[in-house]
This record gives structure tokens, sequence and C-alpha cells, in this order.
């Protein structure tokens, strides 16, 4: 299986883009070479290639390659379906090409380039969640920046009460997100958060470090109750410092573990706190 996309696979993929003459693949076709080279960037020169070369055994690796073919697939008809004169078709979506076809109207077009983009983001979602751990993938610039979050699926939004998470409600979010994380970094220091992160990344994580991961993300995602999950959090680091010797030896459990001066009865100098 390489990452070749024929018309076959592509209206597999897109339904909505299914039709007799084949027009809108052969329309779409044009625009598949942005969409792979943004997938490219996006995965790396040596995975792509990888992929690419049908010489892979393990099934997981044909797994990724069909997120990845799906993500190309739906990257492009979004690039695509603006440069387009679609048409309603009993099927879903056509090119035009005579006069008795309905037009599609801008709200049935603007309907279709959300769902492609939502359809597209789930496939991303796919890949980054096949890929950790993945040698030729993990020590790449995006795999970095993706892992530089504990919340990095969108799935992980189900603790804020979203309903039905996406990439784009994961972006909106991420504000909110990245403001409560630089609090939790001064908490258990930037050393062990970017420890647990690449935890995650290389698909490593233990199960104590599993649960910390997962105290850590009760403290991201409410903030209004930081007082009870940042004690949860510090409680269960503390009953097993010897698994966690990063934040041990930390300046940010030092701070965690440091008490006031207390006046003693014989004490020369009064202290007040």
């Amino acid at each position: 299986m390489s990452l070749n996309i024929d018309r076959e696979f592509f209206e597999i993929t897109v339904s909505s883009a299914r039709e007799a003459t084949g027009r809108v693949f052969e329309a779409v076709q044009g625009y598949l070479t942005e969409a792979i080279q943004e997938t490219k960037e996006f995965l790396g020169e040596e995975l792509f290639e990888f992929l690419d070369g049908e010489l892979f055994q393990d099934d997981a690796d044909f797994v990724i390659a069909e997120y990845v073919k799906q993500y190309i697939c739906f990257r492009a008809y979004e690039i695509a379906i603006p440069h387009l004169d679609l048409v309603v078709t009993p099927t879903g979506f056509g090119i035009v090409s005579n006069q008795t076809l309905t037009p599609a109207s801008a709200e049935r077009v603007n309907r279709l380039i959300q769902a492609v983009k939502d359809m597209k983001e789930m496939c991303l979602d796919n890949i980054i969640y096949s890929l950790r751990g993945h040698q030729l993938w993990c020590d790449t610039p995006y795999a970095i920046i993706s892992f530089s979050t504990l919340l990095w699926h969108s799935s992980q939004l189900i603790r804020y009460g979203v309903p039905n998470p996406t990439r784009a409600k994961l972006r909106e979010y991420r504000p909110k997100i990245t403001q409560s994380e630089s609090r939790l970094k001064e908490l258990i220091s930037h050393e062990f958060h970017k420890e647990l992160c690449d935890s995650v990344r290389y698909k490593t994580s233990t199960p104590l470090q599993e649960s910390a991961i997962t105290f850590c993300l009760n403290l991201i995602a409410h903030p209004d109750s930081t007082m009870i999950h940042r004690k949860a959090l510090l409680q269960f680091l503390h009953a097993h410092l010897e698994d966690f010797p990063t934040y041990a030896n930390s300046t940010a459990y030092q701070a965690n573990n440091f008490k006031s001066y207390e006046n003693a009865v014989n004490d020369s100098c009064y202290f007040f706190g």
C-alpha cells in the first residue's frame, strides 16, 4: 500500500464526491500535490518515504498509512472546493456539466467545507494518536510540538464538558489550556512536565506516570477547583516520590515542601510571619 491515491480510494473516502463521471476526482487531482506536500512536512521526509515505499510489515504501519491517505484526500478536497463549480447530485455533489442540475447554494457549500474539515481533522487526530512511539516520527519537530502539552488530543476535551470534541474546539480552548498548564509547570517543575509529555510521545508511560498525568489533566481542566486537584496531585507525587526523581530533585518539590521557621521558647529573637 503506497500513498498514491486513485479515484476508487478517493471516492470511498470522500463519499460526497462520489459520482458517475469522475469529474470531481479529476478536478481534485490537481490539489493532491499540495496536500501531499503539507502531509510530508508533518510526517517528516523519512517517515513519509517509509509509508510510501510499501516495505513495512507491521499492521500498525498499514493503519497509519490508511489514515494518512484519508487525510490527504480530505485536505485536497478542502483546498479544491472553493475553486469548483459544484452542483447538487442525488449522491452528493458534482461539477457543472450542463444546465439541468441545480447549482449548490453557498450555504450548502459552506456546510460541505466544514464537514470535510471535520473529517480531515479527525484523520489528523487518528494519525497523531497512532504515531506515538513511532521511531521515525517521535523526534521530528512536529512530534515535539504536538506533545509539548499533556492535552494534545481533541477527545480529551471531554474533561471540559465538550460533548462532540474536535480539533477546532481544541484550538479554541488552547489559550485556556496553556494558562492552566503554565501554572501546572510551576507546581511540578518544567522538567517533570516535559518528562511526562515525552512519555506520552514515546508511548513509554509507566502506570504511575499515567496516573500522574491523569491528576495533572484534572488540574488543567478544572481551574475553578484548583486547590482540590492541586492537593490530590501533590499527595500522589509525594506518596511515590522514589518513582519520580525528576520531580523529587526539582526546586518545585522544595517549594512545595518548604516549612516556615517556627519560633522556639528559648529563641533570643522572635520572627513574625
